[in-house]
């Protein structure tokens, strides 16, 4: 079996294994990383390989930092919501 993203019953194990108790948004935060990064290591795997995100321009990684700012914030605005 391949590399899959970490599932909401992983993370719930980990939770109660380690006594960490995580809110909502973290959960889903987890998800959506782990959901990202399976997906571009796959794509970095494909002919031909993918460079990695690092190592683009300066500017490449502003526009990087940048998306991702904006996906903690839009996040971090549902901080309220449960997880599934």
């Amino acid at each position: 079996m391949g590399l899959a993203p970490v599932s909401f019953g992983e993370i719930e194990a980990w939770s109660r294994l380690t006594g960490a108790r995580l809110t909502g948004w973290q959960v889903d935060a987890l998800s959506m990383m782990s959901r990202a990064y399976v997906a571009q290591r796959n794509k970095g795997e494909g002919k031909p390989p993918t460079p990695p995100p690092w190592s683009g321009t300066s500017a490449t990684r502003k526009a990087a930092s940048d998306q991702l700012e904006q996906i903690l914030d839009s996040m971090a605005g549902k901080q309220g919501r449960a997880h599934r």
